[in-house]
């Protein structure tokens, strides 16, 4: 039943993302830092997450020129850089680090999504940095959590946002898998 202060917001936009394997791994990369953010803010007005792991690419040529490596096979490799914090949102660039262009997707009572492209993981305002160290520690260790790919895809991202008295609730839907090699 909707009250009369639910506030609804349908956001749409275009996505990547990354094989399975690699997108489990960033969901439990992204698990351990919202426990560690319970523990080190346990009253906080917003989650640290709003949905999964994922990478706004408003526009697909940006991504597939700066951000990719092209193989002597033809095949090209999509460089993804350790946790990163970008104005409180904790992220992996995609490489190299380039500004997002376009106008970038909001979520309803947080700040605006980072500028630097790369797969978000959540949200931390001024403890992300404490954060990161927590889960990474040393630089030597960001650098070791660098990783490439050669298969990933892109999907449209359709969210519907409620915002009901303080509390937030997220469903979203992923389109058709459109995969790059």
């Amino acid at each position: 039943m909707e009250t009369k202060t639910d506030q609804k917001e349908h956001i749409s936009f275009e996505g990547l993302f990354l094989h399975d394997t690699q997108m489990a791994h960033l969901f439990c990369l992204q698990r351990a830092l919202g426990a560690a953010f319970a523990r080190l803010a346990p009253v906080n007005p917003l989650p640290f997450r709003c949905m999964i792991p994922f990478c706004p690419a408003p526009d697909t040529a940006t991504v597939a020129v700066q951000g990719t490596v092209q193989e002597p096979s033809g095949r090209t490799r999509l460089g993804v850089g350790s946790l990163t914090d970008d104005s409180g949102w904790i992220i992996l660039p995609v490489s190299p680090a380039a500004k997002a262009p376009g106008k970038r997707p909001s979520f309803p009572g947080y700040p605006p999504l980072p500028e630097t492209q790369g797969f978000i993981l959540g949200y931390a305002g001024p403890l992300a940095e404490k954060l990161i160290e927590g889960i990474i520690g040393s630089e030597a260790a960001r650098e070791a959590s660098e990783f490439t790919v050669t298969a990933r895809y892109r999907a449209t991202v359709t969210v519907a946002v409620t915002l009901n008295e303080g509390s937030l609730s997220v469903v979203y839907s992923l389109g058709k898998a459109t995969w790059e090699k």
